[in-house]
């Protein structure tokens, strides 16, 4: 009975041993296609961002009443914009605003 005990411990020990070998292995195996992977896509981002495209010309509105405290952020947010400045165009719609909304998007315009 005690050999048959030590025989599955045996046993068991080595499919532990194979297990965690092949797991390993498994971790290594996806390094590896990840690193290659992520040189073959670096390559053909390279080729992406080399080629031109033409971009269509966008037009943003932005209604606005009473915005003073969030138009400022709102401006800034649009021409960080990554899109061609000469194909993009920012229109701000003033509902009859009683602050100075008015006044920092005639700022921006003067800036830019």
């Amino acid at each position: 009975m005690e050999s048959f005990v030590q025989l599955s411990l045996s046993i068991l020990f080595l499919i532990a041993v194979i297990l965690i070998w092949f797991m390993i292995g498994y971790q290594l195996l996806l390094t590896v296609a990840g690193f290659f992977h992520q040189m073959r896509s670096r390559k053909e981002r390279a080729e992406v961002d080399a080629m031109t495209f033409d971009f269509p010309p966008v037009s943003v509105l932005i209604p606005a009443h009473n915005e003073e405290i969030v138009m400022a952020a709102t401006l800034e947010a649009m021409l960080a914009l990554d899109y061609p400045r000469d194909r993009l165009e920012i229109l701000v719609i003033n509902d009859g605003s009683t602050d100075a909304t008015g006044e920092i998007v005639a700022d921006y315009v003067r800036r830019d």
